[in-house]
Order: C-alpha cells, then structure tokens, then sequence
C-alpha cells in the first residue's frame, strides 16, 4: 500500500506529534508498506528530499513562520502531485494546510485518514485573534472531509475541539510507546549526573507555558519540606518552538533553586531510558488541551517508574488505565507535591508488570489498527473489526481498542 502522510514538522524536529508520527511511520514501512511523507522545510539546512527509517521525506520550502505555523506557499502543489500516486492519505492535525490537502483528496477519489493529535492554542494577542478562526475552520473541512479521524484516547475525543462534531467517524487508539536498552544503570547514571542518592523526581519537556514547569518548580519546595534530599531532574530540549510562550523569569527561577534542580538537556534515546529507571517519579504538570496524551508519562511507566500528572482529559488517561500513579487538579503546586511524596513513599504501591504496560501501549498494535484502517478504506469496506466509533463506545471501549500507547 502507497501511504501519503502529511505533517508541519517531522524529524529532526522533537515534539510529541512528530514522535508518534514517525513511530508509526517506521512500523508501516517494516510491515512493507511504501510512505511518503511531505513535510515543511522549516529549517534552510534540512535536504529538500531525504529518506528517514524507510520513508521518503518531502520537504516544501517555507517563506516565513507565524507562531507554531509556517507559510509554505508550494506544499500543496507539492500535495497534488503526490496524492495520485498514492493509495490513502493521512494526515496530523494541527496543520493549516490540511484542508487543501483534504479537498485534494477527495477531488482524486483518495481515502482520508486524519489523527487529531491535540487542540491549538496561539499565544494572546493580535495572533490569536487573527489566525485562530482561520486555522479552526481548516481543521472542520479536514474532519468534515476525512473518512475517519484518530484520537489519542477515547476521553480526549470526547472533549477535544473537532471531534465533538463528528462523533460517528472518530476511532481512538493509543500512540506508539517503546524506549531504546537503556544505556547504563540506575547507580551509574546517577554518578555521571552527579544526581547524589537522594529521591528524584524528573520531568522530560521543554520550557513551554503549556507543560507546566513553574507549577512543578513550586510544589519542588513544598516537596523539600517532607523530603529534603528530593531533587527535580529536567530533560527536554532548551530551543524554544515558535508560537510558544516560554516565560522569561523560568530560566532565573530555576537557578534560584540551585542544587536542587538539575538540567540533563536533550538525551539520547538509550539515556532517556535511563533516565525514566532512575528517577522515582515523573510529573506531567501539563495546563491544557494542546497537550492529548503525554507520551512521556507511557515511556516511564514502561521502564517501570509512576507517574504524577493533570487530572485533564487525555492526560489523565494512563494513570487511569494502569494506575501506575496519581492525578492531580492542574496549576495547584500543592496537590502536585502532596501526590510526589505520597508516589515517593509508597513506590510499591503503583508498581504494575513491565509485560502489562508493554501489551498496553504496544507499537505494533497501533501499526496494525492504522494497516487495517488504511486497507478497510481503500478496498471501500465500512467494516471497522478493530475499533468502535466512538458515538458507539461504552467507558471500557477505549481500553479494549487503544492497542498502542
């Protein structure tokens, strides 16, 4: 099967949206499906056209960036000429350019697949005023348009933005999960770091307002009242994306907690791993519905490490189906470092089998529920065997049909 997947950024860019897609991608490609996706060259030194894990990488050439954005006047010349030669095409939202890309495809008689990955939210300010109806009436031909839309969680579905108007066609899946071997122990890593022996709690993200940072950095004190030696240890890449706001006193801040907080930057794959074994607690502090799932909380809980995160729809959906953790109200500092110490002190009580987390958030069932998708459209049958639209769904649905993350 030819499979056309359009997405803003893809890889080198790190975000949640661009991991899942690739994820799946390389699982589509192994399973010997031909990808293309088409992209934007957001950046002057990426290749124009490169393959990346078995998949052709097309990049349109862009103007100019506005907020998380970008004006690349060829890409949907690009779309057109890409999408007859393909057999299904599928699509990320947030894009702008979706919709074009939509009405393209059904112009050729193409299947549409579109996974809604989360809600935008520009910054205050003339932006929002002026991109935003533009941006959310692009995003209501694409579901109006797609012959199914993916969510991350039943849940989110249920509260996002697009999919409350298209119930009947909205299928939930959950994201690809998998780390890498780790790429040393808990004791070494600790060492390398200079993390000392004391309970440490981690957070893997960037500077954003909508992560939640300065709320953790709060409940960091309150925590040090219980436990003193208690260190918060940040990963996550220090480049800002454009269009986010990244408060500009968060960088004094968090040097103003000295010792107490340490910054690892941007790890690798296998020092990632190591990372979530030797942390005691990860904390998704996450504000709102531009955060779907929090893909970083799965990875944890599958190195065997829980999780404090928002009691917000999507965000709360893994503690609740492996409760390997706690949830909390978001922007509250104290409930936050109430449920650390509490996570902390009774680690055994959220431990749950690493084979179990795995089943639950396993790569290829994600890859196998797209296959089947992709392959029920475009021979036209309506049967739908792996999943439940979620008009249809009951509450335990979702945990039936969510085979990935």
């Amino acid at each position: 099967m030819r499979i056309l997947t359009t997405i803003t950024y893809y890889s080198p860019h790190i975000s949640g949206l661009t991991v899942y897609a690739r994820r799946l991608i390389r699982r589509l490609v192994e399973r010997g499906h031909d990808v293309t996706v088409l992209t934007s060259r957001y950046a002057p030194q990426l290749a124009a056209r490169e393959e990346i894990d078995g998949a052709t990488v097309i990049r349109s050439p862009v103007w100019f960036q506005v907020s998380k954005g970008v004006f690349a006047p060829r890409f949907l010349w690009d779309a057109a000429r890409l999408i007859s030669s393909h057999d299904v095409i599928y699509l990320h939202l947030p894009q702008f350019e979706a919709s074009g890309v939509a009405v393209l495809a059904k112009l050729m008689r193409k299947p549409l697949v579109t996974t809604y990955q989360c809600d935008i939210q520009l910054p205050p300010g003339l932006i929002r005023t002026v991109f935003t109806p533009p941006i959310r009436a692009s995003h209501y031909v694409t579901g109006k348009l797609s012959d199914r839309v993916v969510v991350l969680s039943d849940e989110y579905g249920r509260s996002a933005r697009l999919p409350a108007h298209f119930h009947q066609k909205v299928l939930s899946i959950h994201p690809p999960i998998e780390l890498a071997i780790a790429s040393t122990n808990p004791r070494a890593f600790r060492a390398q770091h200079g993390l000392g022996e004391g309970p440490l709690i981690g957070f893997v993200g960037r500077y954003a307002e909508e992560k939640g940072l300065d709320y953790l950095l709060e409940a960091l004190l309150l925590v040090r009242r219980e436990l003193p030696e208690a260190r918060l240890v940040l990963a996550g890449p220090t480049d800002t994306v454009p269009g986010e706001r990244v408060y500009a006193w968060l960088r004094p801040k968090i040097d103003a907690l000295g010792d107490s907080v340490r910054h690892l930057g941007l790890l690798s794959d296998p020092d990632l791993t190591s990372f979530y074994q030797t942390i005691g607690v990860l904390v998704l502090p996450s504000t709102n519905s531009t955060e779907a799932f929090g893909m970083t909380q799965a990875e944890a809980m599958l190195a065997g490490t829980p999780v404090v995160a928002s009691d917000i729809p999507g965000v709360s959906e893994a503690v609740r189906i492996t409760g390997m953790g706690l949830t909390v109200p978001p922007r509250d500092p104290e409930a936050i470092a109430r449920a650390v110490v509490t996570v902390l002190r009774e680690h055994d009580r959220f431990a749950r089998p690493t084979g179990e987390i795995r089943k639950l958030f396993d790569p290829a069932g994600t890859a196998a529920f797209y296959e089947e998708l992709f392959s029920n459209l475009s021979g036209l049958s309506p049967a739908m065997s792996s999943a439940t639209p979620l008009g249809d769904s009951t509450e335990d649905t979702a945990d039936q049909t969510q085979a990935s993350r």
